[in-house]
């Protein structure tokens, strides 16, 4: 893989630990993640968790899972709530993975606009522009674990109650959940 995708023009940094994978991601500021669930020392899906609540990782980094055997509707419920992307079945064909590889990356590259609006705001929300970059991040994520998909939009009667409401929302959120506001 690492090989295939070298010779494809990525950078590959690999890790042999849970916690290697953890710092790297942290410092090399990635494209994507492929997390193997035979990685020695770790728990594939954990990882997943902690790559995603990790604020220099984040949430719109595409995490690929590589399995030996096709997943089970289950696996797919459990990843999804882990920040995973999608699962690969090894051995991939190598023009799968480039496929693959090349299809997040360039549907999580940033915009060529010099001044991009914020993604968040001051208080950890999704911007307009950020839910709407978040929701389409998701919805791949959905069709690729066979998940559904679900948007709701709550408005507060009195703006004062706003903060409240997204305090609540915050602590019950799921990983798989983007939180914003739209005015």
């Amino acid at each position: 893989m690492e090989s295939v995708l070298s010779g494809h023009g990525y950078r590959v940094f690999r890790a042999h630990t849970g916690r290697i994978a953890l710092e790297a991601a942290r410092t090399a500021q990635p494209r994507l993640v492929i997390v193997d669930v035979m990685l020695p020392l770790a728990d594939p899906l954990g990882l997943c968790r902690q790559l995603r609540d990790d604020p220099e990782v984040g949430p719109s980094i595409p995490l690929l899972v590589i399995t030996k055997s096709r997943p089970a509707p289950a696996d797919h419920r459990v990843a999804i709530r882990s920040g995973v992307w999608e699962f690969l079945v090894d051995p991939i064909h190598p023009y799968k993975l480039t496929e693959r590889v090349d299809a997040y990356v360039l549907a999580t590259m940033p915009s060529e606009d010099p001044a991009p609006a914020p993604l968040t705001d001051a208080e950890g929300l999704y911007t307009a522009e950020g839910l709407n970059r978040r929701a389409r991040e998701l919805a791949l994520q959905a069709f690729h674990h066979h998940a559904g998909f679900a948007c709701v939009v709550l408005s507060p009667a009195q703006e004062r109650d706003a903060a409240r409401v997204a305090a609540r929302l915050k602590a019950a959120a799921r990983r798989s959940d983007a939180l914003g506001r739209l005015g």
